[in-house]
């Protein structure tokens, strides 16, 4: 490819209207093969940038069809993959989607039944029963500390000083460790991946 060939943006089967005659029944299948093509061009070619594009259009033309032929469990296959990693492509959508459960998990904790902390050999108790009735110092509190065991849940450092308190809050605790394992083995996936691009 010498350097004055320029490409299209887009596929002429990733268009809304394709016409009929060039693609009968699949455009968004010939979509895909195309930018499949593409980038096995671009990365012949040491086009790094360009290779990643026609990565990102190939996935996403797959996950529309999904879409479009009813295979939902491929759909929301490609989906997931679409807003948690970019298809491989952001460590920045992995480390956004940590936050967020990393967050909820907080939210979450005070209200299903809390977390418990030894102090002074007494249990203390941090929840929210009535958020309503509760002082804002005490939601304040209760916040910071759902959010320090959120975060070392997550981060599967072990449950330590704090421990969750009822069936539900147990759950979500199970759940946060298994999708931070998940997410950090994830995420080293996503580096890998652009490092060898």
């Amino acid at each position: 490819m010498g350097g004055g060939t320029k490409m299209g943006g887009v596929s002429i089967y990733d268009r809304e209207q394709a016409p009929p005659d060039l693609i009968d029944e699949q455009p968004l299948e010939a979509a895909a093969w195309v930018y499949r093509q593409l980038q096995a061009l671009y990365q012949d070619n040491a086009l790094p940038e360009l290779a990643r594009r026609s990565y990102y259009m190939e996935r996403d033309a797959r996950r529309r069809h999904a879409w479009q032929q009813s295979d939902y469990k491929e759909a929301v296959k490609w989906e997931l993959s679409r807003w948690v990693m970019r298809y491989g492509e952001s460590p920045y959508r992995v480390l956004l989607t940590s936050l967020v459960v990393v967050v909820v998990a907080a939210l979450l904790f005070p209200l299903t039944g809390g977390i418990q902390e030894i102090q002074a050999g007494r249990p203390v108790t941090y929840s929210i029963e009535n958020p309503d009735e509760a002082p804002w110092w005490w939601i304040g509190r209760v916040l910071f500390k759902s959010l320090y065991f959120s975060v070392v849940t997550f981060a599967t450092l072990g449950l330590g000083d704090i421990q969750p308190i009822g069936s539900f809050a147990r759950l979500v605790a199970g759940i946060e460790s298994i999708l931070g394992s998940l997410l950090a083995a994830l995420l080293v996936f996503v580096l890998a991946r652009i490092v060898t691009w």
